[in-house]
C-alpha cells in the first residue's frame, strides 16, 4: 500500500462536474455537506501500477502535505475508491493563468504581469527552501483562485534533493541545463527559467523561443 498520509477531513464530497482531464487523471469540481467545493483529482489505480507514475503521484502528495503556503496548491486529504485514489484540494473557481491570457491576445500590462509574478515568485522562494524543484512550471499549472495565483501539478517534481538529472518538463518551458540528461545534474535553478518564460508570455502573450 502507498505511504499516503489522511489529513484532517470530514463530510462526504458530492461531484458536481468535471473541470479538467490531465494525461494521467480527470479532475471535479466537488462540494461537501457544509457547502464547501473542493477539486478532486481522480487518477486510476490501473496506471498507477507504471513506476514513474505511481512515484509522482507519491511525490506530489508528499509535497503538497509538507507545502504550506498561499500560493502553493493545499491538499486536504487522500480517498480511495475501488479503482482510483483521489486527491481532495482546493478548488481554483477561476481556472489558470494559461486560460486567462486567452483573453490578452497581445499580452498584459506591466503592472498586471507583475502583480501574478510576484506571486509565482513568492511560492517560487518557498519551494525553494524547501526543496522542492517543480520541473513543469508554465501558466497552465498556476492556478487561480480569484485573484490569487497558487502553483500546482507536482506530479514531475523532485522533492527532497539539491540536484535532479531526469529530462522532465514541457518543451517550451524547459531550462536548457535540463536537456540531454546532464551528468552533472541540475539544481532548482531550472525553475527559474520556466518562470521567466512564464514572465514573457504574461508580458507578450506568447513564449520566447519556439
Amino acid at each position: 500500500s502507498a505511504p499516503f498520509v489522511r489529513t484532517a477531513f470530514t463530510g462526504n464530497l458530492y461531484i458536481l462536474e468535471q473541470v479538467g482531464q490531465g494525461m494521467s487523471c480527470l479532475v471535479y469540481r466537488t462540494r461537501d455537506s457544509s457547502n464547501r467545493e473542493f477539486a478532486l483529482k481522480k487518477v486510476p489505480k490501473s496506471i498507477l501500477a507504471n513506476k514513474a507514475i505511481y512515484d509522482g503521484f507519491v511525490n506530489q502528495i508528499r509535497i503538497m502535505l509538507d507545502a504550506d503556503h498561499p500560493h502553493i496548491l493545499r491538499l486536504y486529504e487522500v480517498i480511495e475508491g475501488e479503482d482510483f485514489l483521489g486527491l481532495v484540494t482546493d478548488f481554483c473557481e477561476s481556472g489558470d493563468l494559461e486560460r486567462y491570457m486567452q483573453g490578452y491576445g497581445e499580452g498584459l500590462s506591466e503592472a498586471e504581469a507583475f502583480f501574478w509574478m510576484a506571486q509565482i515568485a513568492s511560492g517560487l522562494k518557498y519551494m525553494q527552501g524547501r526543496k522542492i524543484i517543480h520541473r513543469d512550471l508554465k501558466l497552465a499549472n498556476v492556478f487561480l483562485k480569484g485573484r490569487t495565483a497558487i502553483i500546482g501539478d507536482f506530479g514531475l517534481s523532485a522533492y527532497g534533493v539539491s540536484t535532479a538529472s531526469s529530462v522532465l518538463g514541457t518543451t517550451l518551458f524547459i531550462a536548457p541545463e535540463m536537456l540531454d540528461e546532464p551528468k552533472g545534474g541540475y539544481t532548482n535553478k531550472c525553475d527559474l527559467w520556466s518562470a521567466g518564460v512564464c514572465f514573457f508570455y504574461l508580458l507578450y502573450g506568447r513564449v520566447p523561443f519556439q
